[in-house]
C-alpha cells in the first residue's frame, strides 16, 4: 500500500516512526470498544502493523515507595496480535513466531504487534496539568511518544548514527537471548537484551509469556542496558 511505501522510504533514510498499537487489546478497535479487550474480532491496528514502524504496546508500571522501578505487567487494553496483511521483515526472524497462513505450502512469518511496550495504563500513567488542574493520562498514545523520546536520547548518545530503530532492537535481543537479571517485582520481569521482558498480564486473546509475545513484544526499555548495547 502507498503508506507502507512512504514508511519504507523513511526507514531506508534512517528515520524511525513509532506507532501506538491501540487501546482495544487483541480486538479490532473499529468493531470493538476502545479500552475493552476482547470486545471485537482479533485484529491489529495500522500503521502499527506496518513492518516499517516500531509498534508500541502498553504496560501497567509499578514502582517502589521511593519511585524506583518495581515491575510491569501487560496492560489489559494494550493492542497486540497478528496482522492479516503484512509479513514480518527479516530483522524479526527468530524472535516472532512462524505461523501457517492459508494458501501457503509452508509456514511463513507474518507481522506481529507490538515490537516493544511502555507504560500505558491510565492508572499508572503520566501526570498532566491543564489550567492548573492535574490528571493522569494513559493509553498507547502515551507509550508511543515515551518510546520515541527514549530513542531520541539514544540517538543523541550515539551521534545520531543509529538509523531505523527496529533492526537495532531485534539485533540486541537476538544477540543476548538469555535473561541476565530478574527484578524483585511483583509483577516479575526479566532483563533480556536491554529490555524488561514482561511475564504477566494479558490483552484478551494473548498472554504475556517469557520472551516475545503479542502483548508487550520484546518488552520495555532498560535504558542503561540498551544504551550500552545498541549500535555495536
Amino acid at each position: 500500500m502507498t503508506i507502507d511505501e512512504i514508511l519504507l522510504q523513511a526507514a531506508s533514510q534512517g528515520q524511525t516512526m513509532f506507532a501506538s498499537s491501540g487501546d482495544a487489546g487483541s480486538a479490532c478497535a473499529v468493531v470493538g470498544t476502545n479500552g475493552v479487550p476482547g470486545s471485537g474480532p482479533p485484529l491489529v491496528e495500522y500503521p502499527a502493523a506496518s513492518p516499517y514502524v516500531v509498534a508500541v504496546g502498553g504496560t501497567t508500571l509499578l514502582s517502589n515507595a521511593d519511585g524506583t522501578y518495581l515491575g510491569e505487567a501487560a496492560w489489559n487494553a494494550g493492542g497486540g496480535g497478528l496482522s492479516q496483511f503484512e509479513y514480518s521483515p527479516y530483522w524479526e526472524s527468530g524472535v516472532q513466531p512462524t505461523t501457517g497462513v492459508a494458501g501457503q505450502s509452508a509456514p511463513v512469518s507474518i507481522r506481529g504487534v507490538p515490537d516493544i511496550a511502555m507504560d500505558a495504563d491510565p492508572n499508572t500513567g503520566a501526570d498532566v496539568y491543564v489550567g492548573g488542574a492535574g490528571t493522569v493520562i494513559g493509553g498507547t498514545s502515551l507509550s508511543s511518544p515515551l518510546a520515541a523520546g527514549v530513542y531520541a536520547r539514544l540517538q543523541s548518545a550515539h551521534n545520531n548514527q543509529l538509523g531505523f530503530a527496529a533492526p537495532q532492537f531485534y539485533k540486541i535481543y537476538t544477540e543476548n537471548p538469555n535473561a541476565s537479571e530478574t527484578p524483585a517485582g511483583p509483577p516479575p520481569t526479566e532483563l533480556v537484551g536491554g529490555f524488561h521482558d514482561i511475564l504477566s498480564g494479558s490483552n484478551g486473546a494473548y498472554t504475556a509469556l517469557p520472551r516475545y509475545d503479542y502483548t508487550t513484544g520484546l518488552g520495555t526499555f532498560d535504558i542503561q542496558a540498551i544504551n550500552a548495547s545498541i549500535g555495536h
